[in-house]
């Protein structure tokens, strides 16, 4: 009845997915499904695969509560958001946004590549560094690296409009580190792929091309 209804005994689940084309390799709806399990929370988790061109950001707003951001989705997802933190500010790019007004964006990418150099026991202090791909990921790798003091960092991509964005937005941050285009002739102590090539069954075959 009325009288004992009680604001408690709403069962509200948290709609979270995954955006992304394509992104049928993806396993974050596992691990989402152990975290919710570890933090006691009620969640659902959607993929979202949604080609560039039938992207509706409204859409998205009225059906998630907040989003994984992947490819090809990372940059493009900040012309429809205006809150950020610092990293998203320094990387141009996303990989988690929540959808309640206002829609607020992050970037874990950037804790999550430095994590894993920390596990492995990986210093890349005056290293020189070949970063092959020059997207969302690329960013997140080369605000790392230049925060940990590489000596410098070479770009290999197809698209040099990409490059020209990087290279002068970090070269203002880090003016010491010098991030120029791939030379055939250097020789590097740590090559890292920031492409879509290894993720296997959706890979792009023509990513190889950068290597």
């Amino acid at each position: 009845s009325l009288n004992s209804f009680n604001l408690q005994d709403i069962y509200i689940i948290m709609k979270l997915g995954i955006l992304g084309h394509p992104i049928e390799h993806t396993l974050s709806p596992k691990i989402f499904k152990i975290l919710a399990q570890e933090f006691s929370k009620d969640i659902s988790y959607d993929i979202v695969s949604v080609l560039p061109e039938e992207f509706n950001f409204n859409l998205l707003k009225s059906k998630y509560d907040g989003l994984n951001v992947t490819y090809p989705y990372k940059e493009k997802i900040l012309d429809y958001i205006e809150n950020y933190n610092m990293l998203v500010s320094r990387t141009k790019s996303a990989n988690t946004i929540t959808l309640k007004d206002p829609p607020q964006a992050y970037n874990t990418d950037v804790e999550g590549f430095d994590a894993s150099l920390d596990y492995h026991g990986i210093e890349t202090k005056d290293l020189t560094v070949l970063i092959c791909g020059g997207g969302g990921a690329a960013r997140s790798v080369i605000q790392v690296l230049c925060h940990n003091g590489v000596k410098k960092i070479q770009l290999k991509l197809r698209d040099h409009f990409k490059f020209e964005n990087a290279a002068k937005h970090f070269q203002v941050l880090y003016p010491d580190i010098e991030v120029c285009l791939f030379d055939e002739n250097t020789e590097f102590d740590m090559v890292i792929n920031a492409t879509t090539l290894g993720l296997k069954p959706t890979e792009n075959p023509n990513e190889a091309d950068l290597f």
